[in-house]
């Protein structure tokens, strides 16, 4: 008898094994992420249990138990660290689980005002103690850098988006750059790029003509007009 109860309770102990599997596997390979950039507070002593259970409900992680069992596997539950952390995109479990056991936290919000161009730009992230002037322009105008992140240009000028960003501790010039970047991907859309084929332009000469526009105009208003201008002087062969 007990030996029948065995045969039967192996093929469904190994069908458990197979779903629970089957699940974490998902679960490490799919990114998941707020809506909107979240700001996420570990205040010391706070179980490891109550953080997992935070990640999950705020959307940072899809599951806390398997999040939980992660950082027990990893020997990481015990060494999150304590402060202000701040989430934005999707990532995987692991990589959030890198941020907290390394406590990658907030230490810098900085506001880049539209029509900043890249000198604006790293005047701001030095006034702000984040970076230095030079730091930043090295590698901003860097060819290598426009490379880099597979921008036809001579640099990253018009390809640095202004914005509100929440920058970690201790990040590189070329981190700084790609945060500001990956901004500006999300707001060239396809639709944006349609549009510009359209006209007969590309990526590059989208953005040089937007740059050039934020420039001339004093107010909002008069964006549409200038554009219009230029749009004409360029259909006619002119410069601009």
């Amino acid at each position: 008898m007990k030996c029948l109860k065995s045969i039967l309770f192996f093929p469904v102990f190994v069908s458990l094994i197979l779903i629970v599997s089957v699940h974490y596997y998902v679960f490490l390979r799919t990114p998941v992420g707020p809506a909107r950039p979240i700001k996420f507070h570990i205040k010391a002593g706070t179980h490891s249990w109550e953080i997992c259970n935070r990640l999950e409900d705020d959307h940072i992680v899809s599951n806390a138990w398997m999040f939980m069992a992660s950082a027990l596997v990893t020997r990481k539950i015990s060494r999150l660290e304590a402060g202000m952390y701040v989430f934005e995109g999707k990532h995987y479990p692991m990589e959030i689980m890198d941020m907290l056991f390394h406590g990658r936290t907030l230490n810098y919000i900085v506001t880049i005002p539209e029509g900043s161009d890249v000198y604006d730009i790293a005047d701001r992230l030095n006034s702000d103690g984040i970076i230095s002037k030079k730091e930043f322009l090295d590698v901003a105008l860097s060819p290598k850098t426009a490379v880099f992140f597979g921008i036809h240009s001579p640099s990253m000028e018009g390809y640095l988006f202004p914005d509100t960003y929440y920058l970690s501790p201790n990040m590189t010039p070329l981190e700084i750059v790609a945060e500001m970047v990956k901004r500006f991907k999300q707001v060239y859309t396809p639709a944006f790029a349609s549009r510009a084929k359209e006209l007969g332009m590309d990526q590059n000469e989208v953005v040089t003509l937007a740059s050039i526009i934020e420039k001339e105009a004093v107010v909002r208003e008069e964006k549409p007009v200038i554009s219009s201008v230029f749009h004409n002087r360029l259909r006619l062969g002119m410069l601009l």
